[in-house]
């Protein structure tokens, strides 16, 4: 597993608190098996092994494992995944990008956040209602950014993999279309509205949900934790933290975010000390 993504602001940060190698390789682990169960799901409920009403379980699913990848994408490129993980869950959208590109997507909401080029600005900007409507196209609007701001690089990899997603949406539509419209609508309206939510939360400043969001670690630290991962839910709850320190493992961010706290502290109290030595 190759660390090859860092920036300027994590580096002020003790190693130690990054996600390690063998973090990089579970969390590589958890995300597989997520994209297996989803098309394990897919597969019995096409075939009509299982009632479609399994594939409400999908979303969920997913919405772990984009966590999972969202802690990948800081620390690891696309060669350094399996290629499971690498082209990401198909059948979502007619094109949708595959890791490289929701890597690219993301390091430019940290690189443009709060700005008219942060890519999940729609998210967070208007009234609530309207920014939730949007979020159910958002695989749709990330794909066509990525497409507009990035075509130039493409590689013919690139564009077999566009090629592959194609072909995966229109089998699943021709295979079984009444069961294909229960998964494409469950999938694309949850995880749309846990990404608004998400975002919304986290971006929205003195917005409701955002205060409300800050106390869910608290109060339902096992559902949360069960669903979702151990240690995930510190990237939603210390979410600053990660924006400073986007290499720090989720596990360590409220260690690094008291740390910070204090190297701030003395930065402000030093000027004062120094006055009363004088």
């Amino acid at each position: 597993m190759t660390e090859s993504v860092t920036d300027a602001a994590t580096a002020q940060i003790p190693s130690s608190t990054w996600t390690t190698p063998a973090e990089l390789r579970r969390l590589e682990i958890s995300a597989t098996l997520c994209l297996v169960l989803i098309w394990v799901l897919i597969i019995c409920a096409f075939q009509g092994w299982l009632h479609p009403a399994v594939l409400l379980i999908a979303p969920l699913l997913y919405i772990r494992f984009e966590l999972n990848a969202h802690e990948l994408i800081h620390a690891c490129r696309a060669t350094d995944l399996n290629p499971i993980v690498r082209y990401m869950p198909a059948g979502q959208s007619i094109y949708h990008m595959g890791y490289e590109g929701y890597r690219r997507n993301h390091l430019d909401h940290h690189r443009f956040v709060g700005t008219k080029d942060d890519p999940e600005r729609y998210l967070v900007d208007g009234p609530a209602w309207l920014a939730a409507i949007k979020s159910v196209g958002c695989i749709d609007v990330a794909a066509v950014r990525y497409v507009r701001l990035y075509h130039k690089s493409f590689t013919w990899r690139d564009y077999l993999e566009a090629l592959f997603h194609v072909a995966v949406f229109v089998g699943l539509l021709l295979w079984n279309w009444r069961v294909f419209l229960v998964y494409f609508v469950s999938l694309r309206v949850m995880v749309g509205l846990a990404d608004f939510f998400f975002h919304r939360s986290l971006h929205a400043e003195g917005d409701p949900i955002a205060r409300w969001f800050r106390r869910i670690d608290k109060a339902y630290p096992w559902l949360f934790g069960c669903w979702l991962g151990r240690h995930m839910t510190s990237i939603l709850v210390w979410h600053d933290a990660h924006h400073a320190y986007p290499r720090v493992s989720a596990r360590n961010l409220p260690e690094v975010e008291q740390l910070a706290g204090q190297a701030e502290g003395a930065t402000h109290t030093e000027p004062a000390t120094a006055t009363a030595t004088a």
